[in-house]
């Protein structure tokens, strides 16, 4: 594409595919360069392309996964896209100890449902194609390695939780898989790393209270990526940690980044950490893979209407998807938000849901599409607040 190299194929038919996105919008001249093994080369013509992509357009939409009554507290709600293109929706019914895990196709036809007791959280897997499944039932956190096509258990484990421990009960354990082996997170302090067959746990490392994985191996070096929120832990004044473990256990760097923070790993191995705040809106900083400063913060959105952007992930071009909500309580609108990678907003989507009163609380980046989740037809009953969960591919 002009001077911008889109891959080497060797074998017939000699055919690359490439995904665009709405930052891809504009003229590009394609072109094809032969290499023989004599090293002779030769090029063709250039072939002009017009592209015009409308960001943020709802390709597919599914409303009212979880029939009846469903709350976002507790486990809460969560989307996943995996490596195949598969799609997984998980959280719980409100007021009953039944989780709920969906997988889709990514155009989001179904390919399994499973209602299980305890409160489910489910994890996409970049391994061997298998889910992690952890559910929390009589005192016990059970992990369940599934097959994403059939959701058969390939393996499980069950951890103990002390007596009384309500905030792991509530905050959940999370886990995730990635590269050769399983990392979980198996207290609200504590995270552990098992291997693929739940052998080990090889190390364990000391955290702060309510970490959570927050990618797994996203600089390629087998690194894990963790937040946490507990204020004064981890710097002066800071609510919000991020923290580099590597991969034998060893706690490289520590960042404190101020309140509300979710954070993910953009193309270019730089972190992107983003903030919510009352007074100036939605704020951006960037860290360095050493977990120093690698930009000024920048303020994506100044409206201070964002009541919360509960998820962000990172897309090939560079750039950063947020999912949240805005308006005032009872005037809810879930919206998803894109900025490039220089931090200028290129589309934002706020019809996503179909029914009113809607909150959006995850999102994930597959190719050349972003995976919305969230809750339509609010509704607030004392401190539980219910809906219908929808949803949603937008498109880059």
């Amino acid at each position: 594409d002009g001077d911008t190299s889109l891959g080497v194929v060797d074998a017939a038919p000699f055919e690359l595919d490439v995904a665009v996105s709405s930052a891809d919008s504009g003229a590009h001249a394609y072109s094809a360069l032969a290499t023989d093994t004599a090293g002779q080369t030769a090029q063709s013509e250039e072939v002009m392309l017009s592209i015009n992509i409308v960001g943020g357009e709802v390709m597919f939409y599914r409303d009212n996964l979880f029939p009846g009554s469903t709350g976002i507290g507790g486990p809460g709600l969560a989307i996943a896209s995996t490596g195949t293109g598969r799609v997984l929706v998980n959280g719980y019914v409100a007021g009953t100890a039944t989780g709920r895990v969906q997988a889709f196709n990514d155009d989001l036809s179904s390919l399994w449902t499973d209602n299980g007791a305890g409160l489910t959280r489910a994890r996409a897997a970049d391994v061997d194609g298998q889910v992690l499944v952890s559910t929390w039932l009589d005192g016990s956190w059970t992990y369940d390695l599934r097959a994403l096509d059939s959701s058969a258990v390939v393996d499980s484990l069950t951890l103990g939780v002390p007596a009384g421990d309500i905030t792991v009960q509530l905050v959940g354990s999370r886990g995730t898989t990635g590269g050769d082996g399983l990392v979980l997170t198996t207290l609200p302090n504590t995270l552990a790393s098992y291997s693929t067959t739940f052998a080990g746990p090889a190390w364990t490392v000391e955290l702060a209270d309510d970490a959570v994985i927050t990618d797994l191996d996203p600089f390629g070096d087998g690194a894990t990526l963790i937040t946490f929120n507990t204020e004064g832990q981890c710097a002066p004044g800071a609510q919000t940690c991020l923290r580099r473990v590597e991969p034998n256990g060893d706690i490289a760097w520590t960042a404190g980044l101020g309140s509300g923070v979710v954070a993910t790993v953009r193309s270019s191995g730089a972190v992107a950490a983003v903030a919510t705040r009352s007074s100036d809106g939605v704020s951006y900083t960037e860290l360095a893979s050493n977990g120093s400063n690698a930009g000024p913060e920048l303020v994506l959105d100044e409206r201070n209407d964002y009541p919360g952007v509960p998820d962000v992930a990172a897309d090939g071009a560079g750039g950063i998807v947020l999912v949240g909500t805005l308006g005032p309580v009872g005037d809810e609108t879930a919206v998803a938000t894109r900025f490039d990678a220089n931090g200028e907003l290129t589309w934002q989507q706020a019809a996503i849901a179909t029914g009113p009163d809607s909150m959006g609380l995850g999102v994930s980046v597959y190719e050349d599409a972003a995976f919305v989740c969230g809750i339509e037809n609010l509704e607030t009953a004392g401190l539980s607040t219910n809906g219908d969960v929808f949803a949603a591919k937008l498109r880059l």
